[in-house]
């Protein structure tokens, strides 16, 4: 259980930092997390409707994608800082 949630939070961490460098915004460790994990639910949302599924590497293609989606959104909401 405490397994799965800290490899949550570290892939979470990774795509969401990864997604700000590509969306060109910084953010804190606890902001990365947060975009990760919340963009690698939408991640997996879009790849359920388009039905697209199939390992490792296009779950972590669409988490990437749900990630600057979510940075998007907020970048639209409280605008762009660096």
């Amino acid at each position: 259980m405490v397994t799965g949630i800290l490899i949550v939070i570290v892939i979470g961490a990774v795509v969401g930092a990864v997604a700000g460098i590509i969306m060109g915004r910084s953010m804190s460790l606890l902001g990365c997390i947060a975009c990760g994990i919340v963009g690698s639910a939408l991640g997996g949302f879009i790849a359920q409707k388009l039905g697209m599924s199939g390992g490792l590497v296009m779950a972590l293609v669409f988490d990437l994608i749900g990630a600057c989606i979510v940075i998007f959104i907020v970048n639209l909401i409280f605008g762009r800082r660096r």
